[in-house]
């Protein structure tokens, strides 16, 4: 079984689909929209792979 090493990136994904925007969503979260981008990406491998 994988490690669920992944959750952490699950409250950046919530954010996103709630407000439906990278932006207003790493405003809301306190980070960049780079890092919310990273984190989306990193859920996706992670979840993907």
């Amino acid at each position: 079984m994988k490690a669920l090493h992944f959750l952490p990136y699950l409250r950046v994904f919530e954010a996103v689909a709630r407000i439906g925007s990278v932006r207003q969503a790493a405003d809301e979260l306190g980070l960049s929209p780079g890092a919310v981008s990273l984190q989306l990406r990193r859920l996706s491998d992670a979840i993907f792979d």
